[in-house]
């Protein structure tokens, strides 16, 4: 997933628990600084391709098919927070 992808995933992440009334915080990096990030982390949402790399971080992760699919992340962020709230 390359800046530009992570970027606009961010924004669309954004948008999304907006309108799902959740107040997070939303950051974009890539696979190797998000180790770095874990103890301030509570969900990763990234790509299939990514998914394995970060998976062994520990944290619940929101795989995504369809990175630019505005559908299939409200419907994957809605679960995920129906689910463990």
């Amino acid at each position: 997933m390359g800046l530009g992808s992570s970027v606009m995933l961010k924004l669309n992440i954004q948008k999304a628990v907006k309108e799902l009334g959740i107040e997070a915080t939303v950051d974009s990096c890539n696979a190797s600084l998000a180790k770095g990030l874990m103890d301030s982390v509570d969900l990763i949402i990234t790509n299939s391709d990514v998914a394995p790399v970060v998976r062994e971080y520990g944290k619940p992760i929101i795989e995504l098919v369809n990175m630019v699919s505005k559908k299939e992340l409200a419907e994957k962020l809605g679960e995920y927070v129906k689910n463990n709230n």
